[in-house]
């Protein structure tokens, strides 16, 4: 499996998966151990936590800039017991150094073919960049730019789910990091 910052590959292949459908919860009442609230069967949208669940693995991720309302969110790409997975994040900052993190939305991740790398809070839509996208591309050689966008999800976060979108478009950009 192969690094860039935002950006990762591996090989395999299957059916593109949609992701997870659910709501988020928006009590607003973080907590410091884990929560499932309303967790659709087998996703953990939902979730509130510091540290991650016993059982996952952090891959990669990027803290995104906050929105218009201050909001703050994260992208994490991570191995879980049920497979690799993408969470869209929202971070509540209270007295402790960690923010509360909630889990907004899960994106399992399909398998990728050898030719294939999939990228987050880096691509492109119409030429301005929206880092609630996930998209697999075709990994080219000595580029870091990359137009050839197979599959894109983006993180909708009042309904709490990746929805599939068109990939017209959509460009990825490579960050840096190896």
């Amino acid at each position: 499996m192969a690094f860039a910052a935002a950006a990762l590959g591996c090989e395999g292949d299957s059916p593109r998966s949609r992701g997870a459908e659910a709501r988020a919860d928006t009590s607003g009442h973080p907590s410091s151990a884990p929560q499932i609230i309303d967790a659709p069967r087998g996703t953990d949208v939902g979730n509130r936590y510091e540290s991650l669940p016993r059982g996952v693995s952090y891959l990669s991720g990027a803290v995104l800039p906050p929105n218009r309302g201050g909001a703050e969110y994260e992208v994490a790409y991570l191995k879980t017991p049920r497979g690799d997975v993408i969470w869209f994040d929202s971070l509540t900052h209270t007295s402790r150094p960690t923010p509360t993190r909630t889990v907004r939305a899960e994106l399992k991740v399909p398998p990728l073919d050898r030719d294939e790398r999939l990228f987050f809070a880096s691509c492109y839509v119409a030429g301005k960049l929206d880092a609630r996208v996930v998209a697999i591309v075709v990994n080219e050689p000595n580029v870091t730019t990359f137009t050839k966008v197979r599959q894109a999800w983006r993180a909708n976060i009042d309904r709490g789910e990746f929805e599939l979108i068109p990939v017209t478009g959509i460009t990825c950009e490579e960050t840096g990091g190896g």
